[in-house]
């Protein structure tokens, strides 16, 4: 019998990719056989046409990306195990009940209320008993009031609830009434040693550093800050693919996949984002890392809430940028890595704890 895990691992970018494969690799450490649930309404044959056309599109307006995805499925491919594909319900249910003693969702925005509400992701193929939610995002600031109702029926339905941002955690206790534990993103429950031995990456290379630019939206003034550090400290500037990005004459662009992303990361001085993941794995690599607001607090789609949270939560706020006008900011900010560690490590074991715990708990029970 297996861990049936339900998240978003094969939309082709690299957070979450890593976050479904971390949580794989946390579980499978301590024994457990998991496989990712493949699932869609959709019949086979129309999902694989979709990708196939979105593939196209991406692949003839933006060629750098199309690269970086195509490496991306080949690393979920060969290291991420899924069940066979499910596009009925009912048969769903079924196979659940004879291959899974739990099912997990999450991490990732799996709960976005940008997004219709899916019964999928809050486990209802699974008996009550057996779901567990293990850092699942709303993402948004709210949800909309016609999804309420529904909204609620489904997280009550779940035993052992947790939520990646307080936002999130807010959100549940104001419609439901349940409380949520706070845990972190699967990234973060492992650190950065361990991340070099489960990708298998080359050792780090006496190379000259660079700014790494990874940006998940384009904003003309995100590229006038990174060369503006870059003036000031006399160093390369690489960007990583975005199908979202054309930017102007980058110094170099990176093609990369998986092992190359996080082998770039680690080998850069600085790091410049507006993405979630580039920010957390920026941090567990104690990176001089800058975040920028993707998102206008006020918009309906907002999702900077799970930047603020984990900011918030290593009491690194400092690392926000709230103009872009001040490269100076980054350059003088103290990154006291001794003291963040301590509280990174103190978070990954309260989230190990609460994971192992709820899953000792629904198989104790079984």
């Amino acid at each position: 019998m297996k861990i049936g895990i339900v998240t978003w691992y094969k939309n082709g970018n690299f957070g979450g990719t890593l976050q479904a494969f971390a949580l794989q690799t946390i579980l499978q450490r301590q024994g457990y056989e998991t496989e990712f649930v493949n699932y869609n309404k959709a019949n086979k044959l129309n999902t694989k046409i979709k990708r196939i056309l979105k593939n196209i599109f991406v692949r003839i307006k933006y060629p750098s990306s199309a690269i970086s995805r195509k490496k991306i499925w080949k690393f979920v491919k060969k290291n991420m195990n899924e069940s066979r594909f499910f596009n009925n319900y009912n048969k769903l249910k079924d196979y659940a009940k004879e291959n899974y003693k739990v099912a997990i969702c999450g991490s990732d925005q799996i709960w976005s209320n940008i997004n219709e509400i899916n019964e999928f992701y809050y486990l209802t193929f699974m008996e009550k008993s057996k779901r567990i939610a293990y850092a699942p995002s709303i993402g948004v600031n709210k949800i909309d009031k016609e999804k309420e109702k529904k909204f609620k029926e489904y997280i009550n339905d779940i035993k052992y609830l947790s939520v990646r941002e307080t936002y999130g955690r807010n959100i549940i206790k104001k419609i439901t009434g349940n409380s949520a534990k706070v845990v972190l993103d699967p990234t973060l429950l492992l650190n950065f040693n361990e991340w070099r031995y489960f990708l298998k990456l080359p050792p780090p290379q006496n190379k000259s550093r660079y700014i790494l630019c990874y940006f998940i939206s384009y904003k003309k003034e995100y590229v006038d800050f990174a060369e503006r550090l870059s003036k000031q400290t006399n160093l390369p500037i690489i960007y990583i693919s975005s199908a979202k990005i054309k930017f102007g004459k980058p110094k170099q662009r990176s093609k990369c996949g998986i092992q190359e992303f996080i082998t770039l990361i680690n080998e850069s001085e600085y790091v410049l984002t507006d993405s979630f993941h580039g920010l957390v794995f920026s941090i567990n690599f104690n990176k001089k890392v800058a975040v920028f607001r993707r998102f206008n607090d006020n918009d309906i789609i907002c999702q900077n809430s799970r930047i603020y949270s984990i900011l918030e939560q290593l009491g690194i706020e400092n690392f926000l940028l709230e103009t872009t006008d001040d490269v100076k900011k980054i350059i003088d900010n103290e990154f006291n890595y001794i003291e963040i560690n301590k509280k990174l490590n103190s978070l990954r074991i309260k989230s190990n704890n609460y994971l192992f715990e709820s899953l000792n708990q629904v198989l104790s029970d079984d």
